[in-house]
């Protein structure tokens, strides 16, 4: 799991230009799922390509399917590449695959297998979507344009307030958009980061740019920012005096993932 930050966006304006953000903004949840109190998708819809589907590992597979045309891997997909040379230097001679044309034949019988998290029908399109789009699937594409791996998750609503929380960091190119979008409304920031940093961030932006926005390693604000839109939340890092009373926050444990 991911650490969490609370995001909170508090608008200013006429209410009429305030009320048409949110319905342009907004959507509803999937079964069981609820509604998005902003959905970057809809200010920066991801082409729907990048949700891959397969038997394989997006970026593994098409890593795989360079390796075996032989043509050059790029940077991102490096680390797929080399740990996929480095499983048929272990497992390629007890195969009785060496000498040339070894590679090609071992990425071939992993993909039939689905071993290795190798699918080179995934690598097709995952090839495709690197050219068309500079990324293999959702994962990469969103870091880069929304800043932030997932949509936003668990919101809450209240006037002229939102909040939400995303995974590791905000997503400040969906705040740019949203911001440029409706020059007419303007909007404060205020961001609760999980985890050792202990970051609290304010920010305010305008017409499409962000006027301010400075980082304060502030615990106590930290707390009150989940506390106030919600979701009270003790961060793992502090230590807290011993009481009587139990806490009512549930104690973080969560570790870097992507």
């Amino acid at each position: 799991m991911p650490n969490h930050v609370k995001n909170i966006l508090d608008f200013e304006g006429d209410e009429a230009e305030i009320e048409r953000l949110k319905s342009e903004t907004q959507s509803p949840g999937g079964p069981g799922e609820e509604d998005l109190v902003l959905d970057f998708n809809r200010l920066i819809p991801m082409p729907a390509s990048l949700e891959m589907e397969g038997d394989g590992v997006p970026g593994l597979s098409t890593a795989a399917l360079l390796l075996m045309k032989g043509s050059p891997v790029p940077e991102s997909l490096s680390w797929d590449a080399d740990l996929i040379l480095r499983r048929f230097g272990d497992d390629g001679p007890k195969a009785g695959l060496e000498g040339p044309g070894a590679l090609p034949e071992f990425i071939r019988r992993a993909s039939l297998d689905h071993s290795y998290g190798i699918d080179l029908r995934l690598g097709e399109a995952g090839l495709e979507n690197l050219r068309r789009y500079g990324a293999v699937s959702w994962y990469e594409w969103r870091v880069e344009h929304w800043g932030t791996k997932w949509n936003s998750y668990m919101p809450t609503e209240d006037g002229r307030r939102i909040s939400f929380l995303t995974a590791w960091t905000p997503p400040e190119p969906v705040y740019k958009v949203l911001s440029e979008r409706f020059p007419r409304v303007a909007f404060t920031l205020r961001c609760a980061i999980e985890g050792e940093d202990r970051t609290y961030w304010e920010g305010r932006y305008e017409k499409g740019a962000c006027r301010s926005m400075r980082a304060i390693e502030d615990p106590a604000r930290l707390e009150a920012v989940w506390a106030e839109a919600g979701t009270p939340f003790v961060f793992r890092e502090r230590t807290l005096e011993k009481s009587a009373e139990p806490s009512p926050a549930p104690r973080g444990g969560r570790g870097r993932s992507r």
